[in-house]
């Protein structure tokens, strides 16, 4: 086999192992996507709790005493999914990162492997020409020692 359709194969092999294993990927870009709607979903309702505390208090339904204890309960509950987001989303650029590189490092082997590919067609076909140059020499040598 020649190195072309060698590397031809090989290529698409990897094109074959990509196409069954991406899928599995998706799924779980879906299901961070879900999670991400519900953390945001979240961060709203205590957002909207605690101004429904505040007015409580303000309209007197609630104690100095049981404002104070919501007030600090949900603070820290927001405090909280902020947090979680916030690491969610550097996880997420972190992810985003390393699919950048690894494109960018399957690109380079790509195009390297096409330079390499072109070079040894070139050396094929220049081998090939060289035998059959010799082998037109060859040829007239039998057609003379025939004649």
């Amino acid at each position: 086999m020649e190195l072309p359709s060698i590397i031809a194969s090989i290529l698409i092999a990897a094109l074959a192992i990509y196409l069954v294993v991406n899928p599995f990927f998706q799924k779980k870009t879906e299901t961070k996507m879900i999670n991400e709607e519900n953390t945001e979903k979240d961060i709203k309702h205590l957002y909207v709790t605690l101004n429904e505390i505040e007015m409580d208090y303000h309209m007197g339904k609630l104690t100095e005493k049981d404002y104070q204890e919501l007030r600090t309960q949900y603070e820290t509950l927001t405090a909280s999914q902020l947090h979680q987001r916030q690491h969610q989303e550097e996880q997420q650029e972190q992810e985003f990162q390393q699919l950048v590189e690894k494109k960018n490092q399957l690109s380079r082997e790509i195009n390297e492997l096409k330079v390499l590919a072109n070079r040894k067609s070139e050396e094929t076909i220049q081998k090939l020409q060289a035998l059959e140059e010799e082998l037109a020499t060859v040829l007239q040598s039998l057609q003379k020692f025939i004649s």
